[in-house]
């Protein structure tokens, strides 16, 4: 498939080889640097006490995690095997194997082999960020920015130095949106689908949903280009899903239930779009950088047209955001009077920086105006991202695997930060290089905001916290 934001030729920005040359030695260090840092953050840990409380990720791998390693190490898989995670086992799974294959008989929590296994999905989340930040200076010289929102998170590094799931799913995510910058031949694109969404299913049952990603495009194109929907192609797109719910299928057939039985109650289907509500109150913490640009987009005097370069441009104006914020508030006012919004152990609402900020404010109406100010303006944020899809007649593809994974949040009870930050860097600064360059202005804000926000992730690494939160 040709990419979905190509750029005619006469508009992309004419690179030497040189250039490249230099970009991809720098990229190269850059990956090499993130690699020994997080290195170091595990050497310096081997020999002293993590505070699991403090440390999400360490307290998911002593607890949960590398237990349920230990279980099919020492008893195999079987269908009434002991769960101690709410997810399908497949990464356990393949890592007793392999301890079984050396007569390995148990890991430890924070052991150094089982580290060194896991450090393969650092390798390929190092390679394909920067298979990306390389696509996107293609098209715009500019965009060697993205590297810091991009590594701005330090959840992936929690992941590696502790052994959990999220950065195996991460990669999985990271996958997804490399192959759109790809050109594939159809046939290749939907068979990479379905193995992505058979593995993705295994490590996460949601994640199952990476399987429906070409499908998602194809509607999502459709409705931005204002054409009917070919319905033979959307069932030809669907046939990638087949696999992973035979595989779903089969793991309800023995939990009787999407997760284990003794880990029912984290299965809340659809009961309240709090999820929603978190992702675009964390999109309003985080997004400020963000948002100065997607001003400059909306308000710009001339938008060009990217994949339809005979259409009109359209002219953007301060009428079009200013309506946006006006729509994002009454959404943030609905959702402070309706939902409930206060943090919650009991009910998932807990660790993000949206909670922790919320427990510090004195009092109930401090809270909602703090609420709804950030939901507000997150909602904003991603309002003017759909309206510049509309307007541009482009379906980015970041953005509609964005749209489909915060839909399968809504399965579960937790809003926590690690779930929802990766992703949320990553769809903006994709999304918003994507579209022109960065003025300098624009740049020193990015490079301040997000290389501080980094900054602040690796200190927190070596003093062994778990970020802000869960």
């Amino acid at each position: 498939m040709a990419q979905s934001g190509a750029l005619p030729k006469s508009n992309r920005v004419l690179i030497s080889d040189r250039d490249f040359g230099s970009i991809g030695r720098l990229l190269g260090l850059i990956a090499v640097l993130a690699f020994a840092l997080g290195v170091a953050v595990k050497l310096s840990w081997l020999h002293r006490t993590v505070d699991l409380k403090g440390n999400q990720a360490a307290w998911d791998a002593y607890y949960y995690h590398v237990p349920q390693i230990n279980e099919f190490i020492t008893h195999g898989f079987r269908p009434d095997y002991t769960n101690f995670i709410a997810m399908t086992p497949g990464l356990h799974l393949l890592y007793a194997n392999i301890a079984r294959g050396f007569g390995i008989t148990s890991f430890a929590y924070d052991s150094g082999l089982l580290f060194a296994i896991h450090s393969l999905w650092m390798v390929a989340y190092l390679a394909l960020n920067m298979f990306i930040i390389r696509k996107v200076y293609e098209r715009n010289a500019t965009g060697l920015i993205i590297v810091l929102p991009l590594l701005a998170s330090a959840y992936p590094i929690y992941s590696w130095v502790w052994t959990t799931t999220d950065l195996p799913a991460t990669v999985l995510y990271l996958i997804a949106i490399a192959i759109e910058f790809r050109t594939w031949r159809e046939t290749n694109r939907l068979i990479v689908y379905t193995a992505l969404g058979a593995v993705g299913v295994l490590l996460r049952q949601h994640y199952g949903f990476l399987a429906a990603v070409p499908a998602g495009i194809l509607v999502a194109n459709a409705i931005v280009h204002r054409t009917p929907l070919d319905l033979r192609r959307l069932v030809i797109y669907l046939l990638p899903v087949l696999p992973a719910i035979a595989i779903l299928g089969y793991f309800v057939s023995i939990w009787h239930g999407l997760v284990p039985p003794d880990q029912a109650y984290h299965f809340a289907p659809f009961s309240e779009p709090v999820s929603l509500a978190h992702v675009l109150g964390f999109t309003g913490l985080l997004g400020f950088p963000f948002a100065i640009s997607l001003w400059r987009l909306l308000t710009q005097s001339e938008v060009p047209p990217r994949q339809n370069p005979s259409a009109h441009p359209l002219v953007g104006d301060n009428r079009t955001a200013i309506r946006i914020l006006v729509a994002a508030m009454v959404c943030g006012l609905v959702a402070v009077v309706t939902l409930p919004l206060n943090p919650s152990i009991e009910a998932g609402r807990y660790g993000s920086m949206l909670w922790t900020i919320e427990t510090k404010l004195p009092s109930q109406l401090l809270r909602d105006a703090y609420l709804w100010g950030a939901i507000s303006f997150g909602t904003a944020i991603w309002m003017a991202v759909a309206t510049l899809c509309w307007r541009q007649r482009e379906a980015i593809p970041a953005v509609v695997l964005f749209t489909m994974y915060v839909g399968t949040l809504l399965i579960q009870e937790f809003c926590f930060q690690r779930y929802v930050e990766e992703p949320i860097l990553l769809t903006l600064a994709v999304f918003i290089v994507w579209q022109a360059r960065l003025p300098k202005v624009e740049t020193m804000i990015w490079g301040v905001c997000f290389g501080g926000y980094m900054l602040l992730g690796w200190i927190k690494l070596f003093q062994g916290f778990g970020g802000f939160g869960p």
